[in-house]
């Protein structure tokens, strides 16, 4: 019987002893999960802070686009206006080439006209004579 407890007590303190020893595994897994999981935050805030960079750069890459693409606006405003002014300056051309064709038609009536004033005095002196 005494042997019986004995053996009885081996068992139950390896059973103890097997008991700590998972126990220990356990906790050492425990903190290594916890290391991980230190790490694994590190790594996303890292990843955060790439992210937050990398749209900062996105909107700095984007700033002289957007003022590209503004001063093309500008230009084809520019450009725009330009054209209208052009077809202002054509069109102001031919009413004064217009306008020019009536006066050299009014410097032609007026020649005839003196031409034939001329005529008539000539006539007339000749008449008198």
């Amino acid at each position: 019987a005494v042997e019986e407890k004995e053996r009885d007590i081996k068992v139950a303190d390896q059973m103890h002893r097997d008991r700590l020893d998972e126990e220990s595994l356990a906790s050492r897994a425990l903190v290594e999960a916890e290391k991980e999981s230190e790490l694994a935050r590190a790594a996303r805030g890292a990843a955060d802070a790439d992210l937050i960079i990398g749209k900062e750069k996105e909107k700095t890459a984007l700033l002289p686009l957007n003022d590209q693409r503004r001063h093309i606006g500008i230009t084809e405003e520019r450009l725009a206006a330009t054209e209208q002014g052009l077809a202002d300056l054509k069109q102001k051309e031919k009413d004064l080439l217009e306008v020019l064709a009536d006066v050299r038609r009014d410097i032609q009536k007026t020649q005839d006209a003196v031409s034939e004033t001329e005529s008539e005095l000539v006539a007339a002196r000749e008449t008198e004579t």
